[in-house]
């Protein structure tokens, strides 16, 4: 049972990271179209 955990807590971690959301993009781009005149961030982790 050690041994299983071991190993699913390893595959866990090597699991790469889902960044990008589903639902984000057009709703953001609403956002800038709407308020900021289309503003287009230089990075998309720019805050």
């Amino acid at each position: 049972m050690r041994r299983l955990l071991l190993l699913l807590s390893g595959l866990f971690l090597l699991a790469p990271a889902q960044e990008v959301q589903q639902h984000g993009p057009v709703f953001e781009q609403g956002m800038r179209d709407t308020f900021f005149e289309g503003y287009r961030p230089a990075d998309y982790t720019q805050r």
